[in-house]
């Protein structure tokens, strides 16, 4: 007997009724499990486009804080990320001695926590702040 579906799984009739049900039954054993490895497949994808997503987002934050509206130019030193948190030391340089607290020029996409390390001033012309920038699950 020919057919689409016979044509496309390789398979036929005999006309033997025994050989042709253990024949269907064997072919959908074998679709089963085509199906359910690329079921796992899927979800491991799904899950793998989640994480990215998760670092994106953190990385999106980080160049939000990155792109300071008060400071005059920002320095980065360390970007990481690791297990869902991102974390960041950067320089943020102020013109004159005033500084401000950090302040992102967008929208961050993720709750973060800011902690200003310490304050430099260079011949009253500039001042430096050195930031420790947490982003991610700050849950802890």
């Amino acid at each position: 007997m020919k057919g689409y579906l016979f044509d496309n799984t390789g398979t036929y009739l005999t006309g033997n009724l025994k050989e042709d049900i253990d024949m269907m039954y064997e072919k959908k054993q074998e679709y089963i499990a085509i199906r359910n490895k690329l079921s796992r497949q899927v979800n491991d994808l799904r899950k793998h486009v989640d994480l990215k997503s998760v670092e994106m987002d953190v990385f999106r934050t980080i160049e939000a804080y990155l792109e300071d509206e008060n400071a005059m130019k920002t320095i980065a030193s360390r970007i990481q990320f690791e297990s869902g948190v991102g974390n960041s030391f950067y320089y943020l340089i102020f013109e004159g001695k005033e500084m401000f607290f950090p302040t992102p020029h967008t929208t961050p996409t993720l709750l973060a926590r800011p902690s200003v390390r310490g304050n430099l001033d260079f011949a009253e012309l500039y001042s430096l702040q050195l930031v420790d920038l947490e982003v991610g699950d700050l849950n802890e």
